[in-house]
């Protein structure tokens, strides 16, 4: 269905719409073709990456609860958006991936109940990305490579920024936003609201 609406739109896909629910969602399993039915109480997100329009690719994960999320998941989403927003509350020209980073916890430190032992078994979980004429551009942000070799933010560039977190057996929060570097700070592309998890009726 998300595949038949990016084309209706004018959208090209080339790999990438993805889904996932439920305890499937955590840890992050990019498994896209299970059989799983969503449930009343699952959580849910998607992905519309490497998804282009007029030639421009888009990055742009959002998370949604069938029916009303338990205290835990809501509890998660907010970590995972107040990550995000950290985040991007930092970036303006002049900055650096590093201070980007800087913004994100250690990965083995809020991680370690899925075996998160060091930062590089992270790649992808709370990160920044180029996008553009391609879907992973650079400069990023990662916590492996950006604390110790940080590269420069500069008016113009446009960004996918992306966090998550989880709980084993119930699921995860994935969200994003894709960016543009202003003058003074960032102007976020992406529309969805994201304030709090939406809510899908069960009905």
């Amino acid at each position: 269905m998300m595949h038949k609406v990016a084309y209706d739109l004018g959208g090209e896909v080339y790999s990438g719409i993805f889904c996932t629910s439920g305890e499937f969602s955590w840890p992050n399993p990019r498994e896209t073709c299970a059989n799983r039915i969503v449930r009343p109480g699952d959580i849910f997100y998607a992905d519309t990456y490497n998804t282009a329009y007029m030639g421009y690719k888009t990055c742009y994960y959002r998370t949604f609860c069938v029916g009303k999320p338990t205290q835990r998941v809501k509890d998660d989403y907010a970590r995972t958006r107040d990550w995000l927003y950290a985040a991007i509350d930092v970036i303006k020209p002049g900055m650096t991936t590093k201070d980007v980073a800087d913004k994100w916890p250690s990965s083995p430190d809020v991680w370690s109940d899925i075996l998160i032992k060091h930062e590089d078994q992270t790649a992808g979980s709370n990160w920044m990305h180029g996008i553009g004429l391609t879907l992973y551009e650079l400069p990023l942000a990662w916590r492996e490579v950006s604390l110790n070799n940080p590269l420069p933010l500069e008016k113009g560039m446009t960004f996918a920024i992306e966090t998550q977190l989880g709980t084993i057996g119930i699921g995860a929060s994935r969200i994003e936003e894709m960016i543009h570097i202003t003058e003074t700070g960032t102007e976020i592309l992406t529309k969805w609201p994201i304030e709090e998890i939406t809510i899908v009726e069960n009905n």
